[in-house]
């Protein structure tokens, strides 16, 4: 495909960059190197975020994200007639998609990235038949999380753009797609890794000194931290490890963990997140996930780059990481097993020096911006 100019439309405010913002930033670069004008439109929440990535090299718009009329003004503010554009959109709920043909030619594309899970059932159903119906044929499609369904992907193939493409971004996610929008319409596109904030992170092996247990559990029921605290109960292990909870609404997971365990046991620290996450990594020997629904797991990688040990539940999407060495697997909501796995990184904290350079080598490789950057211009390109 021809196209002059890219315009990235994302629901996104949040208090860091992270990888999002990282991606975002590297593939934009690479347009800008290839003389491909670049535009982000974000939510007025977003304006005064003090992001450790700036956007400012890049035309910057700030709309109303809850008002579908003043979204779809400030993008066709940025749509000059002589342009074939690519709309690149993220956190976006797909049935806009409807709405948003109106403002584009048969000329222009629309990258539809999907990023929150959807439980399936009967609402999906209708919903993917309106998007097949009305949705457009040129829109590229990336799923981050499974459960895009038959209703939603009717009404995008029925009323969208014939020249549409939607991408998943882990396997699980990807046959979802397949089955909502069809096979000629998916393509594959695993997250990716922002690898240099982790740079300075020498190849260290975790001692038993330390005994911090870190879970990332903003999302307290779907990160599972009520499982990581019962499995460090039953375990016995209140004395040996500390966990450290690390979330956005620290003082509403205090209460979360009141209400389930009548008070906050000894062991837990609950902390709010750090721009510097690579500390957050140094000063702990273990990374716990037993999540009960995750898109792709970022800190999963993370911390087995950083070269602490992982155990993960086994749940679509998380386990697309499979290929990445030294991750200890656990059936979904399985305490018995958490806890024993856990026992057994405590009893045992030392990674090989080997190990942890095998590990960084396969998500250097495979998880890497410049490898997601590339996939998603070859996307552009078709």
């Amino acid at each position: 495909m021809n196209y002059n100019k890219v315009i990235f439309v994302c629901d996104y405010a949040a208090n860091y960059a992270g990888n999002f913002i990282a991606s975002l930033d590297n593939l934009a670069k690479q347009l800008d190197k290839m003389q491909k004008k670049v535009i982000f439109i974000f939510p007025n929440g977003a304006k005064n975020k003090n992001w450790e990535i700036s956007l400012s090299e890049f035309k910057v718009v700030y709309s109303d994200f809850n008002n579908d009329e003043v979204l779809l003004k400030s993008i066709k503010n940025e749509i000059l007639s002589k342009d074939s554009v690519i709309i690149h959109t993220h956190f976006i709920n797909s049935l806009f998609l409807v709405k948003l043909k109106t403002i584009l030619s048969n000329n222009d594309k629309i990258v539809f990235h999907q990023h929150m899970a959807v439980n399936y059932g009967v609402k999906q159903i209708v919903k993917g038949i309106i998007l097949r119906l009305f949705g457009f044929s040129n829109t590229i499609y990336i799923g981050a999380i499974p459960g895009f369904h038959m209703v939603k992907g009717i009404i995008l193939r029925l009323f969208g753009f014939s020249n549409t493409i939607y991408i998943g971004v882990s396997p699980a996610v990807y046959n979802d797609v397949c089955r909502e929008v069809g096979k000629n319409k998916a393509r594959l596109v695993t997250n990716s890794l922002d690898l240099m904030r982790l740079q300075s992170s020498n190849t260290r092996m975790a001692n038993k000194a330390n005994k911090n247990v870190l879970i990332f559990g903003s999302q307290y029921k779907r990160k599972g931290v009520d499982l990581a605290i019962k499995a460090i109960q039953k375990g016995h292990l209140e004395s040996k490890v500390r966990l450290i909870v690390v979330t956005h609404t620290p003082d509403n997971t205090k209460e979360l963990i009141k209400d389930k365990f009548g008070s906050i046991p000894r062991f837990i620290e609950v902390i709010k997140p750090s721009k510097n996450v690579e500390e957050l990594y140094k000063n702990s020997f273990l990374f716990l996930s037993p999540s009960r629904s995750e898109a792709f797991g970022y800190s999963v990688i993370e911390a087995a780059y950083s070269g602490l040990k992982v155990i993960a539940s086994d749940i679509p999407g998380q386990n697309t990481l499979k290929d990445v060495p030294n991750i200890r697997w656990i059936d979904s909501e399985n305490v018995q097993q958490l806890g024993s796995a856990i026992l057994d990184a405590y009893q045992s904290p030392k990674e090989n020096a080997e190990d942890i350079a095998k590990t960084k080598k396969v998500i250097e490789k495979n998880y890497s911006l410049d490898r997601w950057v590339k996939q998603i211009i070859k996307i552009y390109n078709e």
